[in-house]
């Protein structure tokens, strides 16, 4: 059965984003990119200049790794208030883009699912249509406590899983694994 949304989740830096760049790459005009961190970057953006004088999207990788801290406590904070916030966000954002998503040929892919409600709660509106897949990198680092402790409560949701391989300057060697997923359930 062809996905209404998929959901991509794990712990830091395993190649959540380079799966959606790779299947958007191989399958062009079919899927759109959301992330429940978005929003959280968006207000994080005065402390990026004033702690880099940049933006958040043009921070090195040692410079993420500083802010990442304030990130986690900043989500945490609002998740506090509303555990659903960073998730009504982006469902909100689904459907501005496409009221009609489930009948509409381009398909969310949300690239940081990292908490069990995310996925239920999307799990609760598509059932079976929300895909969610787990990827781990073989030589990725150590997750964060804070993802340590969620790692274990997202197992449940797990429709797919994918380990692949440190591919820093061969992307082209991950095309097997976006193959296999998409003939999986879209084939």
């Amino acid at each position: 059965m062809k996905p209404a949304i998929i959901i991509i989740g794990h712990s830091k830096m395993v190649g959540k984003d380079t799966f959606f760049s790779l299947i958007n790459k191989l399958y062009p005009n079919i899927f759109y990119r959301l992330a429940f961190a978005d929003a959280l970057k968006s207000d994080l953006e005065d402390i990026s200049f004033k702690m880099f004088g940049k933006s958040i999207s043009g921070l090195t990788q040692n410079e993420k790794e500083i802010l990442r801290p304030v990130m986690i406590e900043f989500g945490c904070a609002f998740r506090k208030i509303d555990p659903l916030h960073w998730v009504k966000a982006v469902h909100k954002q689904i459907d501005e883009i496409s009221p009609f998503h489930y009948t509409n040929a381009r398909i969310p892919i949300i690239t940081d699912g990292r908490f069990s409600n995310e996925i239920s709660y999307f799990k609760d509106i598509y059932f079976e249509k929300c895909v969610f897949v787990e990827i781990n990198r073989i030589g990725a680092p150590e997750p964060t406590d804070e993802e340590k402790r969620n790692i274990p409560l997202l197992k449940k949701y797990v429709d797919y899983s994918l380990t692949w391989p440190t591919s820093i300057d061969n992307f082209a060697a991950l095309e097997p694994y976006i193959h296999q997923f998409y003939n999986k359930y879209f084939l």
